[in-house]
């Protein structure tokens, strides 16, 4: 069976040619394999291009993603910042809220003390003048006088005292402060008000790995004074008053912590009072400790000063036993003792 090839027509110049596709590609082979040629390449310098911008697209859609994903982080960061911002904002208000009506209510608390006493000082130059005339009787109410004028004059210095912790600077100023020398000012500064009263006072310093502290001394001695004031104002003649010093944690790992114990076989305090000591003005109401001066800042004016070095203070007491208050202060670390 013999096969018989389609015959086309093509149209040259004008003029129809009749020729079959093999003759057709056997004449013009070369032409043929060229146009072959450049096809294929074409074809694959197409394939080329379309897959170097689709890698290119893929990259700049991951980078995108990447950038996308970055900037989410970020600002998920952001907001994360911005909510601690917000809560401690809300912190803030909140504590300038509560010192605001804390400071209104020792504000109003000194009014009635102080008020209290100037009515009393006058009362009792009133009576004088009128025993004027009896001079065993005017040199009571004289006495009595004086001991007013003084209770006046603590009660106004520790108002100044405990109000001046609110306008210090909350920046600290650490010194290096000598544990040995600082008992040793203690005891010489309470030394007459100790013997006075035959009270034996001892000061001692044990376990310490290190006898130099960096603190701020000055919020330390307000500190410290106060509640060693008033372990001696309330212990009774021939009592006990101490200070103990330890040292708790390593000064290489930077968790060095101070404390100073104050102990007292004074009158103590009640489980009630315990409840409200720190309170401003407060004073027990007991019969043994009537005739003890003080405007009840003494404890109140320590805290805030502990406080204010991240410190904190603690209280004991048993009433007719005695009382125990311990301060607890981290070291305030300083370039110097870092490199000792």
């Amino acid at each position: 069976m013999t096969t018989v090839s389609k015959r086309t027509d093509y149209k040259y110049l004008g003029s129809y040619t009749g020729h079959r596709v093999h003759d057709f590609v056997h004449a013009h082979f070369v032409l043929v394999t060229v146009m072959l040629l450049i096809t294929a390449l074409l074809f694959i310098l197409a394939m080329i291009i379309y897959v170097v911008f689709n890698k290119r697209e893929k990259q700049a859609s991951k980078e995108y993603m990447e950038e996308l994903e970055e900037l989410n982080n970020e600002i998920s960061v952001q907001n994360q910042a911005l909510e601690i911002h917000k809560k401690a904002l809300e912190e803030t208000i909140v504590y300038a809220e509560h010192e605001k009506r804390s400071k209104n209510e020792i504000l109003n608390d000194a009014a009635e003390v102080l008020e209290k006493t100037l009515r009393r000082l006058k009362d009792y130059a009133n009576i004088a003048k009128m025993v004027s005339g009896d001079e065993e009787k005017l040199h009571i109410y004289l006495n009595r006088i004086c001991m007013t004028c003084d209770e006046l004059t603590n009660n106004i210095m520790g108002i100044i005292q405990a109000e001046s912790l609110d306008g210090m600077q909350k920046e600290l100023r650490p010194v290096q402060v000598s544990i040995p020398a600082l008992l040793e000012s203690l005891k010489k500064e309470a030394a007459e008000q100790a013997e006075g009263k035959h009270i034996q006072l001892y000061m001692e310093c044990g376990g310490l790995k290190d006898d130099t502290f960096f603190c701020d001394k000055e919020k330390l001695d307000l500190a410290l004074g106060n509640v060693l004031d008033n372990a001696l104002k309330y212990t009774g003649t021939g009592g006990i008053v101490s200070v103990h010093v330890t040292e708790k944690g390593s000064i290489k790992d930077n968790n060095a912590e101070f404390v100073f114990c104050v102990k007292d076989t004074g009158t103590g305090m009640s489980d009630e009072f315990l409840k409200r000591v720190f309170d401003p003005f407060s004073k027990e109401d007991n019969e043994s400790i009537s005739n003890v001066q003080g405007a009840g800042l003494g404890l109140l004016t320590a805290r805030k000063a502990v406080e204010a070095m991240g410190g904190k203070i603690t209280l004991k007491s048993c009433q007719g036993v005695g009382t125990e208050v311990t301060i607890a202060l981290k070291e305030i670390r300083s370039q110097e003792k870092r490199e000792l």
